[in-house]
């Protein structure tokens, strides 16, 4: 209706926003009508439970806020000191990794509510159970698509002749090992 009253590209967004807002309010009705009543609040220890939250949370958060630092601040040094093609080499070699690194943890990613679950019922069995394959999967995963990067993508860039390039061999293998660790301290983390 946007797009045929004129409104242009501005049309997507809104659309996007009011179909979200839609969705989202009508999820919560039929989930409130689905659940439960909550529990009552007159045991809640706010201190006692962020005690329990506080130390991962914080530790978590310093590390994914120093990984955006990281990146942005080589980023102005690659392109200060190096200049624009070494800073395009850096980025787009970054931006692959972590496509791989992303791509991999969804194999975690999507058990974290039912392992949220077996952690409310206190079942450590059934989380070891749930985790340790798709830890392994994640692994797996993320090895198999960064070797692709490393590998096959520079000769792929080169063969499509945009122009583009990744980071020398040496670098881009400390790129996918650094890339794997960050990758393993969020899974561990979170």
């Amino acid at each position: 209706i946007l797009l045929l009253s004129g409104v242009g590209l501005l049309s997507l967004p809104i659309a996007s926003m009011v179909s979200s807002f839609i969705q989202r309010h009508y999820a919560r009705v039929w989930c409130l009508k689905l659940l439960p009543p909550a529990p009552s609040m007159e045991h809640f220890d706010l201190k006692k439970q962020l005690a329990i939250l506080w130390p991962n949370s914080w530790r978590l958060g310093v590390q994914l806020m120093s990984t955006y630092l990281i990146l942005q601040v080589n980023t102005l040094v690659c392109a200060d000191v190096y200049h624009l093609e070494a800073s395009a080499k850096y980025t787009y070699s970054v931006q692959l990794m972590g496509y791989a690194a992303m791509m991999a943890a969804v194999w975690t990613s999507t058990k974290w509510p039912l392992i949220g679950q077996y952690q409310a019922r206190h079942d450590f069995l059934m989380i070891q159970r749930v985790l340790r394959p798709r830890i392994w999967f994640q692994i797996v995963t993320f090895l198999i698509l960064a070797t692709g990067v490393v590998f096959v993508a520079p000769g792929f860039l080169h063969w499509i002749g945009k122009g583009k390039e990744l980071l020398p061999l040496p670098w881009l293998l400390c790129l996918m090992f650094s890339s794997f660790m960050d990758m393993q301290l969020s899974t561990s983390g979170t």
